[in-house]
């Protein structure tokens, strides 16, 4: 498997962006809540192909992410792809829905396509002949990434998080809500030399903890990244020179809301 991979919030590239589309969203839809990062607020079109782009000064990205959308799933047709005006075009797969209607995060390492390297002033996110009308969450994702080079600890946890309501009465009988909602969690421990030390506790600074939203992409041979953060605590245990593992790490994907 290859080092899993990450994008702190300090390589997302789209910050201040100006936001434009060939076609304007829906009514009550604004493309400015893109500048806000959360899957779960929603920006709505009443067609099938758009081009969302974002203008920004002069920077590179390795690697892009979309955490919720209705856009179907494959790369047969082609629905969705990112290009620039330096001459960068690559197709991004769009990994199958879960039973649970809650879409996995797209995500896509184009570092090894042409013209991946130079950096670019305008982005484009290109949607053709998707199945419905377009819905995307507003979180879309363009960054430079790192390899993950400290190894887990055996045994990291993948948990999933609902967030049902059941209240049972006088009688045993219980109410249930379903919110359709759900997180996902990644737990681990890493055994750290020096250098990975610091560069994972930049990752988790950059985000200011919870704080704000980074990409962890825990195993690049599967198209499914997590769009979270860490929590507020966390640490590092000093052992000897250079060696201070780090463990009960945990980090968290933002809710998505509910199925679209």
């Amino acid at each position: 498997m290859a080092n899993a991979l990450y994008s702190s919030y300090a390589d997302y590239i789209l910050g201040g962006a100006a936001w434009t589309s060939s076609v304007a969203p829906m009514a009550s839809y604004a493309l400015a809540t893109f500048g806000y990062l959360r899957p779960d607020w929603l920006v709505q079109w009443n067609v099938k192909t758009v081009t969302i782009t974002a203008t920004i000064s002069s920077k590179q990205a390795d690697i892009v992410a979309v955490p919720m959308s209705n856009l179907s799933a494959g790369t047969s047709p082609t629905i969705l792809r990112v290009t620039n005006n330096q001459g960068l075009d690559v197709t991004v797969e769009l990994p199958t829905v879960p039973a649970d209607g809650l879409p996995l995060t797209a995500v896509y390492d184009f570092r090894t396509a042409p013209n991946a390297s130079t950096p670019a002033t305008v982005w484009n996110f290109v949607i053709a002949n998707n199945a419905v009308d377009v819905i995307l969450g507003g979180a879309l994702w363009l960054g430079r990434v790192h390899e993950f080079t400290a190894n887990f600890r055996p045994s990291p946890v993948v948990s999933d998080q609902r967030y049902n309501g059941n209240v049972p009465n006088l009688y045993g009988v219980v109410h249930r809500m379903r919110s359709r909602a759900r997180t996902r969690s990644f737990e681990f421990g890493v055994p750290s030399r020096d250098t990975q030390r610091d560069a994972l506790m930049e990752w988790i600074r950059a985000g200011e903890g919870s704080g704000l939203p980074s990409i962890f992409w825990p195993n690049p041979a599967v198209n499914d990244a997590l769009f979270g953060s860490f929590d507020d605590t966390y640490g590092s245990v000093w052992v000897v020179d250079n060696f201070s593992p780090m463990d009960g790490l945990r980090f968290t994907e933002w809710s998505k809301g509910t199925p679209l």
